[in-house]
């Protein structure tokens, strides 16, 4: 008898819980393939992606200028 009591109660104790509900994740503050432009250089542009929060460096054109906090895109998400 005291077997299925103590079965019994840990039973209920597993069944009774409550599920932890995970918060939902906060939507990109823009599109996934774009990102703030951080620093641009003589050739180069370090752009923090919006989505995954990538920083990264990309080549540019020699010509290319920008200023920082600026958008930069690119046709893929990086």
């Amino acid at each position: 008898m005291k077997k299925i009591s103590l079965i019994t109660l840990m039973s209920l104790s597993f069944i009774s819980c409550k599920k932890e509900v995970q918060p939902t994740e906060p939507t990109p503050a823009g599109p996934c393939h774009c990102g703030e432009i951080l620093q641009s250089g003589p050739g180069t542009v370090t752009s923090k992606n919006y989505c995954s929060g990538n920083i990264l460096t990309f080549q540019v054109g020699l010509s290319w200028y920008t200023n920082p906090q600026t958008e930069y895109c690119q046709a893929i998400a990086w």
